[in-house]
């Protein structure tokens, strides 16, 4: 059992870093290109965190009901309509509740430095995500 633990562990470092290799590889090749001095680019650090999939659909979930409010209105004869979206939605994240843990975005928080249009060298943050649906990286 500790062996099969110490694997899981190895295997999910090992998938954890491919992924950060993966970003810095992104940030090198796609964004660097459209800095004013591409070559003053030094990497300082990464931080990664994930979003699990209940917390995206509560965060689609909480972006349709405000879309949905300022298409209706802030009429009070209207708030019955948004109750029922919400519940909609509210019932539709329960039946996939059993893929709540599935990880389905990973962020990258990229730490770098580079020379600014004056020549002074600047630190700067990107922020860079990977969504597993679809295996792309863009920068947020």
């Amino acid at each position: 059992m500790k062996k099969l633990l110490l694997l899981i562990l190895i295997v999910s470092c090992n998938t954890k870093s491919d992924l950060q290799t993966r970003a810095k590889n992104y940030m090198k090749d796609s964004v660097v290109t459209g800095f004013d001095e591409p070559g003053s680019y030094e990497f300082v650090s990464i931080k990664t965190d994930t979003i699990n999939r209940a917390k995206y659909d509560t965060a689609l979930v909480e972006a349709n009901i405000e879309e949905s409010i300022k298409e209706i209105g802030k009429s009070v004869n209207h708030y019955n309509e948004i109750d029922h979206l919400y519940d909609s939605l509210r019932t539709e994240i329960r039946k996939n509740k059993k893929d709540s843990n599935e990880i389905c975005q990973y962020i990258f928080n990229i730490d770098f430095r580079s020379k600014n249009l004056m020549g002074a060298l600047a630190l700067n943050h990107y922020q860079i995500v990977l969504n597993t649906a679809d295996n792309k990286m863009k920068v947020k």
